[in-house]
């Protein structure tokens, strides 16, 4: 009799660790799960506050976002533009150069670096500069930035060690359309204006490409649209419009990351604001809104803003 206790209560015993397992099991399940609700929580609120302008109680919940996730890189990079904005500048270089270095390839980061040290009458030849400018990437959005300032010299410059694919040559072209200074000695030349490739056509393939991929989108016959888009694109590889079709295409078939890099593509054949221009920033805003990122979004929304005044 009291080994049958003894094995029953030893049963009991183990049905409880069991038990009690499960509960911590299915915890652990709905902590994780409300630590990134809580995240997306405060980096939210965090945006929200930083576009009223209360940058102390943005800074403060970027901090706590930090701390749920340290090597996230837009918690880093959220912070250089808060503290920037109070003009601490020393801590918003620190964060903005770390963003840079866990992402050499997220334009905006640098973008974000590089206006702080201008603040500062600094650049990246500072002592504070730590970040490998042999990396492309690095080149390349510097030159980016340099465009940006109107200094088509320094462009040039970091183009150099860039690569020379379709980005870099057109990065080149831009530089080279601003400082009005031809050929460069040793260097291929492309032209990406949308009227040579169309003095061109003469068979008018170009404009049946541009009616017959518009007609696809205004029906969203997206599978089609997409694939004539990629044929266009192949015959025209510098026509922005054929990659603003491929990136509605996408959008209408829910590929929104796919669709980003596309429309990115686009936009760097872009010489000119204008409706194409237009049309493309609207499509970026579009995809980045359904990817849940609202900052992006409104990034493109400005631009298109500024084209359309």
């Amino acid at each position: 009799m009291k080994k049958r206790l003894v094995i029953y209560a030893i049963g009991l015993w183990m049905m409880g660790v069991s038990s009690v397992r499960a509960q911590e099991a299915g915890s652990a399940e709905l902590f994780l799960e409300a630590y990134s609700d809580k995240f997306q929580e405060l980096f939210f609120e965090a945006l929200r506050q930083k576009g009223i302008e209360n940058y102390d109680r943005a800074e403060a919940l970027l901090l706590e976002c930090k701390q749920i996730e340290p090597l996230k890189p837009v918690i880093d990079h959220e912070l250089a533009k808060v503290l920037a904005e109070r003009k601490q500048f020393a801590s918003a270089e620190a964060y903005a150069n770390a963003a840079v270095r866990a992402a050499p390839e997220e334009y905006w980061y640098m973008h974000t670096l590089m206006d702080i040290l201008s603040a500062q009458y600094k650049d990246e030849a500072s002592r504070s500069w730590d970040i490998p400018l042999d990396m492309p990437e690095i080149r390349r959005n510097l030159a980016k930035w340099y465009l940006g300032k109107g200094s088509g010299d320094k462009a040039l410059e970091y183009l150099k060690g860039a690569g020379d694919d379709m980005e870099a040559r057109v990065l080149r072209e831009k530089a080279r359309n601003l400082i009005g200074a031809g050929d460069a000695p040793g260097e291929a030349v492309i032209e990406v204006s949308p009227s040579e490739e169309a003095k061109e056509d003469t068979s008018g393939e170009l404009s049946a490409y541009r009616n017959d991929l518009e007609r696809l989108l205004k029906s969203q016959s997206w599978e089609e649209a997409r694939s004539l888009g990629r044929e266009a694109v192949e015959s025209y590889p510098l026509q922005p419009e054929f990659y603003l079709g491929i990136g509605r295409a996408l959008i209408g078939l829910g590929e929104y990351r796919q669709a980003i890099q596309t429309l990115e593509e686009g936009e760097f054949l872009i010489l000119e604001p204008g409706p194409v221009a237009l049309r493309l920033y609207e499509a970026m805003a579009e995809a980045y809104t359904a990817l849940g990122n609202p900052e992006k979004a409104q990034e493109y929304l400005n631009k298109a803003k500024a084209v359309s005044q």
